[in-house]
């Protein structure tokens, strides 16, 4: 028990237990789909409406980070908000500094080196005392659309198409046969939305999920009547 509770180091079979709890807690939370095709990045995610007499719009599962980037989350909506902040302190500082958009990768790199700064006995190197319970997609655009995985062990990979939350392993396995890097967005939002109705519990509105598309002007969020009407497509 005590080995489970530790952070700063391995079990004897070569395990970091909190860490795995973590992974564990990201996997939970309701699915996200990222594609990315030629000329921008879609992301679609369930949001979990637990009662009717909560407003749909206060469940937000899509954030913009900076102007050209946008972040997508499974898990702890608390620790999102905090990694979030942090995405935007790394993209506003390089602004400043550089005088040009921080690369999405940059923020990738930058969220996965913090990642695992848990164990730091320092508070001010640390932004939690335990891994972080979510698992994110960055998309952007720098020259070309980027789309990024970043989990709680510290991994950020770049991907044509990447599903995190409870479904992620339906969705993968159907996105190995289904996905066509050359779709333009256009054609690839009803794609996205008809892949995440087929993981959802749910019949799928525009009340329940939420649509992020990265191109090159910029983070757009589809509106519930935009949502609606590709879904009567």
């Amino acid at each position: 028990m005590k080995k489970e509770r530790n952070v700063n180091a391995y079990s004897s079979d070569g395990r970091i237990y909190q860490l795995e709890y973590a992974m564990k807690a990201a996997s939970l939370g309701t699915t996200t789909i990222g594609l990315k095709v030629s000329d921008g990045v879609v992301v679609v995610s369930e949001k979990k409406i637990v009662t009717p007499l909560q407003v749909p719009d206060s469940v937000k599962k899509h954030h913009r980070v900076f102007d050209h980037c946008g972040f997508a989350f499974s898990g702890l909506s608390g620790d999102a908000r905090t990694i979030i902040r942090k995405a935007r302190d790394f993209s506003v500082n390089h602004s400043f500094n550089f005088m040009e958009n921080i690369p999405i990768e940059g923020i990738a790199k930058s969220l996965a080196a913090i990642a695992l700064n848990f164990g730091e006995k320092d508070d001010a190197m640390k932004i939690f005392s335990r891994p972080f319970g979510i698992s994110a997609l960055l998309c952007g655009y720098d020259s070309q659309p980027r789309l990024f995985s970043l989990d709680p062990s510290g991994t950020y990979i770049e991907h044509h198409a990447k599903s995190i939350g409870s479904a992620a392993e339906a969705v993968t396995s159907a996105l190995e046969t289904e996905y066509n890097a050359s779709l333009c967005l256009k054609e690839t939002l009803p794609q996205a939305l008809s892949l995440l109705k087929g993981v959802m519990k749910d019949p799928l509105t525009s009340s329940n999920c939420e649509v992020m598309v990265c191109t090159e002007a910029g983070v757009e969020f589809l509106t519930p009547q935009a949502i609606e009407d590709i879904l009567h497509q």
